[in-house]
């Protein structure tokens, strides 16, 4: 039993002893509004072109009587046209991605209750331009496009809704990062 432990630990750790840099990339202006989202690269080619990992973000909006909150985590795939890859060039990534989203509604003066849920699956395509400096940091900036499709279900008060909504939508990035 220790054996096959051992075999499974050594196969579940042998795709990250393929990774030759990890880089860890922020969106600095979402956090002004309460959002957080960004991702975690790991190179996977000994000239740091290729880059896969996951993403994620994070919205939470209090807006007096309505409360937004969104969550996505996906996955990222990355190739830099740099003949090194944290060399400053252009790059074209990919993402795809989970989305749940919830919006609750609460009228005062009514009495009245609405809540909203919406999940569902999206993709983005971007192309974009990085900065890397010799200290580790960098600046990136990206346009694309995403489409997706929600699941919707909405109740107000008694009454009960549900949709299917698919949707698509100017994709627009700039972050900061570290590699280490």
């Amino acid at each position: 039993m220790r054996k096959q432990l051992y075999v499974a630990a050594a196969l579940a750790c042998s795709p990250l002893s393929a990774v030759y840099a990890t880089e860890i990339n922020i969106n600095p202006l979402g956090l002004i509004i309460g959002s957080l989202n960004g991702n975690a690269l790991f190179t996977l080619t000994e000239d740091e072109t290729t880059k896969v990992g996951p993403s994620f973000g994070y919205l939470g909006l209090d807006l007096g009587d309505v409360k937004l909150t969104a969550t996505t985590i996906g996955v990222r795939f990355e190739k830099s046209t740099a003949t090194q890859g944290y060399d400053d060039g252009a790059f074209f990534a990919a993402n795809a991605g989970y989305t749940s989203l919830t919006v609750e509604e609460t009228d005062s003066y009514s009495s009245t209750n609405c809540e909203a849920t919406a999940t569902g699956l999206t993709a983005t395509g971007l192309v974009g331009y990085g900065w890397y400096f010799d200290n580790g940091f960098s600046s990136r900036v990206a346009g694309g496009y995403t489409v997706g499709n929600l699941d919707i279900e909405a109740q107000c008060d008694n009454e009960a809704e549900t949709a299917a909504e698919a949707y698509g939508g100017l994709a627009l990035e700039w972050t900061l990062g570290f590699r280490f």
